[in-house]
């Protein structure tokens, strides 16, 4: 009755709902209303375990030396609560976990192992499905082209004619693509509502009791707990939910801390270490950069993701963990990585972490 022209979904990109329309059109046309839900449902349950999938495999393939890592990864994201949730239900999120999780893998294989064709055409799809799917997967995406820019130019690999500047195509692509596929719905949102997220934070304001937060209000435990807690099926904000994803990244933590500590305390390693040093190779060198590159990767678009979300709720917006999904592979690499970080008492701490 406000008189104010507000969209509820339509702000949200269209390729989800592009690709229901082939199976649940048909059925809702045909007055099947009851069937064309559960089949919407039954497309996003393959959208849920193709996220397994690819966490599972982006997982070895990013961290080869790090056996089980895969397997572990996988169950882990089963075990996903809220991938559960969004997977079995008719949202779109399932979808951007999937491209955002297809995006870093390609992206983490181009700097460990340099550019090929098809790493160049999943960066370009995967990078366009993501801004087709949800814009906050851009805290994945532009992370991505800038370390695919400075992997271009920095990397001393693969290069073309045009020497360091032909490292440029790859993210040059995956802009244009994505300015092809999903620019002219964000123009359209800013033409319909004066902002490219389409959202209306000043309707809600007056008319849903919404209002904008301060920093400190926003930055608080509950808030953390609730971005967090994707291993928390009630939604209630637990802390036991966010512990089950904190505690093993601490413990991961912890063992390298333990196993650095006590490598620099035997006799003469200190020595050691500094001829290893004045010894590297560039070869050995470069490796250990892509490595800490690829890291320093997933850290960035997890942290990205994070202060979007924040940010977003300070203008009223929503708190929910199935807003982290689309850092899903770097959040269950974590988790995967500490139950695996001391080997003797992997098995034991899988178990008994599946089991929580």
């Amino acid at each position: 009755g406000s008189g104010v022209p507000v969209q509820w979904v339509s702000q949200h990109p269209p390729l989800f709902y592009l690709l229901l329309a082939p199976v649940v059109g048909p059925l809702v046309d045909g007055g099947h209303v009851l069937a064309a839900g559960m089949a919407a449902r039954g497309v996003n349950i393959a959208l849920g375990a193709a996220v397994v999938w690819s966490v599972g495999r982006a997982a070895s393939s990013l961290f080869p030396r790090r056996r089980g890592l895969g397997g572990v990864a996988a169950l882990v994201t089963a075990c996903c609560s809220w991938l559960m949730g969004v997977s079995s239900a008719v949202y779109n999120d399932s979808l951007a976990a999937l491209a955002s999780t297809l995006t870093l893998w390609a992206t983490g294989s181009i700097i460990l192992r340099g550019e090929s064709r098809r790493r160049r055409v999943v960066v370009v799809l995967a990078a366009s499905a993501c801004l087709l799917s949800r814009l906050n997967t851009v805290a994945v995406v532009a992370p991505c082209l800038v370390a695919l820019v400075w992997e271009g130019l920095a990397g001393g690999r693969d290069h073309g004619r045009l020497g360091r500047w032909s490292g440029l195509t790859t993210p040059l692509a995956a802009g244009v693509g994505i300015l092809v596929t999903s620019g002219w719905f964000y123009l359209r949102n800013l033409r319909l509502t004066g902002s490219v997220t389409g959202g209306h934070p000043e309707w809600s304001q007056a008319h849903l009791g919404r209002h904008e937060l301060a920093l400190a209000e926003t930055i608080t435990p509950a808030s953390l707990r609730g971005l967090l807690s994707i291993f928390d099926p009630t939604g209630h904000r637990s802390l036991l939910g966010a512990l089950l994803l904190v505690m093993p990244a601490v413990g991961l933590v912890a063992v390298g801390g333990v196993n650095a500590l006590v490598s620099t305390r035997r006799p003469g390693e200190r020595a050691r270490t500094v001829s290893r040093v004045r010894a590297l190779r560039r070869p050995r060198f470069q490796r250990l950069r892509r490595r800490a590159g690829v890291v320093a990767l997933l850290v960035a678009a997890t942290v990205l993701l994070l202060a979007i979300q924040l940010a977003y709720s300070r203008g009223g917006g929503a708190i929910s963990a199935r807003y982290m999904l689309p850092v899903i592979l770097p959040l269950i690499l974590a988790v995967a990585a500490g139950l695996t970080s001391w080997r003797p008492l992997a098995p034991v701490l899988v178990t008994v972490w599946v089991l929580v």
